[in-house]
């Protein structure tokens, strides 16, 4: 149905502002997120806030440690 994508575009479309003014990143799937080896997340979209978006580079997968949080 494409109810799902049109509100995850809006809702990109909103994180994206909100990163150019804050520093941070806003990135869409296809992309993984590695917890750990047998822990990996694909979230339709993601937010990186600026301290975080050390994490996100163009040719690494993004890994992050895994904290309570998160699981």
């Amino acid at each position: 149905m494409p109810r799902h994508q049109l509100a995850t575009g809006q809702l990109h479309d909103h994180m994206l502002r909100c990163a150019r003014r804050t520093g941070g990143i806003a990135l869409f799937s296809p992309i993984d997120i590695v917890f750990t080896e047998h822990n990996v997340l694909q979230p339709d979209i993601c937010f990186f806030q600026a301290s975080r978006r050390h994490f996100v580079t163009p040719d690494k997968a993004i890994r992050v440690a895994q904290t309570s949080s998160s699981r």
